[in-house]
């Protein structure tokens, strides 16, 4: 099981640089590779910032695309149950096709409203525009490979790779739940104990809000506004007819 990133970001200085590492080399005979980019996603996670405003100086939240949170899984075992893990500056996995002496399994991909940074990495969150197009389809940063010698009796190698260098570190990725799930749940498949990954997706609690595109928003937003004050114009009507009735049975008694 590997997490590795193809750009060092360096947040104090705000900027990605490329990592030249032989580690890559291991991922040729697997037929795979990662692209020298990062990965940006409308569906992130945030992150910490300070900002000023006159004298005063506060640490403030705010959406990061390169903080993507993975929500759209395919029908592998592995990935089964889960609802969403969290990656790092992520890179583009690329693949060649299949033959009869490698399968490749994407795992994971990005959202329908993600972006590709090549070149220079300019990390900064704020008035980024690297950041302000992000209308591509989802990329692949999670997957699952195997590959199989041509000669008869050779053993089969695995490999899931995760194209985050902190996706398991422990004051990054190490500390998300699910995350760890995820790791689990590859270590146990590879061995071949596939009946802990069923049993494990059921201890699952997290349940991500659904994304709606901006039309739905829109039309959300606009229910919100009128429904409350139709409820009271009709609540008011319906107590208008009542007293109307009130006083017509009134002076039919009295009158």
């Amino acid at each position: 099981c590997l997490a590795q990133g193809r750009i060092h970001a360096d947040l104090k200085t705000q900027m990605g640089t490329p990592i030249s590492s032989n580690i890559f080399d291991i991922l040729e005979p697997y037929g795979v590779s990662i692209e020298e980019n990062l990965v940006a996603d409308a569906i992130c996670g945030n992150i910490t910032v300070l900002q000023t405003a006159g004298f005063l100086r506060f640490n403030s939240a705010m959406r990061y695309p390169y903080f993507p949170q993975i929500r759209k899984f395919s029908d592998h075992e592995m990935v089964r149950g889960l609802e969403q893990v969290h990656i790092f500056f992520p890179s583009e996995i690329v693949y060649g096709s299949e033959d009869s002496t490698r399968v490749v399994q994407p795992l994971f991909h990005t959202s329908e409203r993600s972006a590709v940074v090549r070149g220079f990495f300019n990390l900064n969150p704020i008035q980024n525009a690297q950041l302000t197009s992000l209308d591509q389809p989802g990329k692949v940063v999670g997957i699952y490979t195997t590959t199989t010698p041509d000669s008869v009796g050779g053993s089969t190698s695995q490999l899931v790779l995760v194209s985050s260098s902190d996706f398991m570190v422990d004051d990054s990725g190490g500390r998300v739940p699910e995350n760890n799930i995820f790791v689990m749940n590859a270590v146990d498949m590879m061995i071949g104990d596939s009946d802990l990954v069923a049993l494990r997706s059921r201890e699952i609690t997290t349940r991500p809000l659904q994304v709606l595109d901006d039309g739905s928003k829109t039309t959300w937003k606009t229910l919100n506004i009128l429904l409350p004050a139709l409820l009271v114009i009709g609540y008011g009507l319906f107590q208008w007819r009542l007293e109307v009735s009130r006083t017509k049975r009134l002076e039919e008694l009295y009158g």
